[in-house]
């Protein structure tokens, strides 16, 4: 089709990927001291189209644990911290189901933590 004719005028791309059990691990962190890290393990096949070594197309399929913290800086001595774990299905890359198994959070300051 389309694609594979494209993909062939570009030259290196391919599709590339594992089948099995797959984890990643994310972490970003902001200059205010919060951050965000993700983790998921994906049972399924995780990959994608490639072109030149860059994905331009996740085929991402099966199912996935998914984790997400999010910790946000709350003035001078405050803080935020919240934990989202779900439940995902996806096909070729996009998510159709989601269920949600936990959600958590502390809010720390001067005195402590509390959730």
């Amino acid at each position: 089709g389309d694609l594979a004719s494209a993909l062939g005028a570009v030259g290196a791309a391919g599709v590339s990927g594992t089948v099995g059990r797959t984890h990643r691990r994310e972490t970003s962190e902001r200059r205010d001291g919060g951050y965000t890290r993700s983790k998921e393990t994906l049972h399924g096949f995780a990959g994608g189209v490639d072109v030149a070594g860059i994905e331009v197309w996740n085929l991402d399929t099966g199912h996935a644990d998914a984790e997400k913290t999010e910790h946000v800086r709350k003035g001078m001595f405050g803080s935020q911290t919240t934990t989202t774990r779900e439940s995902q299905v996806r096909v070729a890359g996009a998510t159709v189901a989601t269920q949600e198994k936990s959600c958590s959070q502390e809010v720390g300051g001067l005195l402590g933590a509390r959730k």
